[in-house]
C-alpha cells in the first residue's frame, strides 16, 4: 500500500533515494500515485534539488523517468517539470563539469522520445552551450508550446508486438541506470585497489567502493538479462515476418500466373460489343429489302454466297446451252 502523501513525506523519501534503477523508479511510481497533488510535488522537488549537492543528477533521472512514465495517464507532470525544468538544468550543468555528459545525453533522450517540443529542447541545448536564444524565441512558454502534442501510442504498445514493446521500454529505462552508475563507477580513483597507495585508505571509502561496484554489477546484469529478451524477441519477430514475406511474395507471382492466364483467354473469345458498357452509341440499323422486308443480301453471310454461286452456275449453263444450239444450227 502506498504511504500518505505529506510534504514531509516526500521530502524524506527524497533524501532516502539512492541511485539504484529501482529505488529511483520505486518513487517515481509513488509520486504518480499520488498526480493530484502533482504541482506540489514538482515545487518540493525544485526546492530541494539545489540542496542536494552530488545528488542532483539523482533528482533529474527521477524526474525524467515521472515525465516519461506518466504522459500515458496525461501532461500534468510535464507541464508542471516544464516550467521550472530549463534554470535547473543549467545550474546543475554549470555546477558540475562531471556531470554535462550525462546531463547532454539526457536532454537528448527527451528531443529523441518526443517529452518536450523540438522547440523547447532546441533552447535547452542552445542555453547549455551558452548561445543567445533567437530574437523570436518567447520569453515565457505557454504549456502548449513547452510539451510536445500528446504522445502517441506506438504501434508496438498494443496488440501481438505488445511483448516486444515492453521489452524495448525495459531496455531503455536500463540504460538510464546504466549511464547513472557508469558515470560514478569511473570516478572512483584508480589506485584504490592496489595494495599500496601513496595515502592511507579509509574504510568507509573502500565501503562506498564496494557497494557501488555491487550496484552497477547488478545493473549490468540486469541490462544484460533485458537485452537477450529483446533480442530473443526481435529474433523470433524477424522469423516470422520473413515467413509472411515469402508468403506474400509467392501470392504475388501465383496472381502474376492468373493475370497471365486471363489476359490469354480474354484475347480468344470473340468480341461482343453489346457487353461494352463504354460504348452507348447505337449500332447501325440494318438495311432491308424493300420488296421482302428481309435484310439484304450484304446481311444475310452464307446465305448470299450460296444463292451467288447459283446464279454463276446458272448462267453458266446457260452459255453453255448457247453455244451449243450455235454449234447445232451450222
Amino acid at each position: 500500500k502506498m504511504a500518505t502523501y505529506t510534504e514531509q513525506v516526500f521530502i524524506d523519501k527524497l533524501e532516502k533515494m539512492s541511485d539504484s534503477q529501482q529505488s529511483i523508479q520505486t518513487l517515481s511510481q509513488w509520486v504518480m500515485y499520488h498526480r493530484k497533488k502533482c504541482e506540489v510535488s514538482v515545487k518540493i522537488w525544485e526546492k530541494q534539488v539545489y540542496k542536494a549537492g552530488t545528488r542532483k543528477l539523482l533528482f533529474l533521472y527521477l524526474a525524467n523517468d515521472i515525465m516519461q512514465s506518466s504522459r500515458k495517464k496525461g501532461n500534468e507532470f510535464l507541464v508542471e517539470f516544464g516550467k521550472i525544468i530549463k534554470p535547473v538544468i543549467l545550474h546543475i550543468y554549470r555546477e558540475s563539469p562531471q556531470n554535462q555528459k550525462a546531463i547532454a545525453r539526457l536532454v537528448d533522450v527527451w528531443g529523441e522520445r518526443k517529452v518536450f517540443s523540438e522547440s523547447f529542447t532546441a533552447e535547452l541545448k542552445r542555453a547549455m552551450n551558452g548561445e543567445p536564444a533567437p530574437p523570436s524565441s518567447p520569453a515565457k512558454r505557454s504549456s502548449s508550446q513547452l510539451i510536445a502534442l500528446p504522445s502517441q501510442t506506438s504501434p508496438l504498445q498494443n496488440g501481438p508486438h505488445e511483448a516486444l514493446y515492453r521489452a524495448l521500454e525495459g531496455v531503455k529505462q536500463s540504460e538510464m541506470g546504466e549511464e547513472l552508475l557508469s558515470h560514478r563507477y569511473h570516478q572512483i580513483p584508480q589506485d584504490l585497489f592496489q595494495m599500496q597507495r601513496a595515502l592511507p585508505l579509509k574504510p568507509e571509502e573502500l565501503d562506498d567502493a564496494q557497494n557501488l561496484i555491487e550496484q552497477y554489477q547488478l545493473q549490468l546484469k540486469s541490462g544484460i538479462e533485458k537485452r537477450t529478451q529483446l533480442r530473443n524477441l526481435l529474433a523470433a519477430y524477424l522469423q516470422n515476418e520473413d515467413m509472411k514475406l515469402a508468403h506474400m511474395i509467392q501470392s504475388i507471382q501465383y496472381m502474376d500466373q492468373q493475370l497471365y492466364m486471363c489476359s490469354q483467354m480474354k484475347g480468344q473469345m470473340p468480341i461482343d460489343l453489346s457487353l461494352n458498357p463504354e460504348e452507348d452509341q447505337e449500332l447501325p440499323s440494318t438495311p432491308t429489302n424493300a420488296n421482302f422486308g428481309e435484310p439484304t443480301s450484304e446481311y444475310r453471310g452464307d446465305e448470299f454466297e450460296a444463292e451467288t454461286s447459283q446464279i454463276k452456275k446458272q448462267k453458266t449453263n446457260e452459255c453453255i446451252q448457247s453455244f451449243a444450239d450455235v454449234t447445232t444450227s451450222r
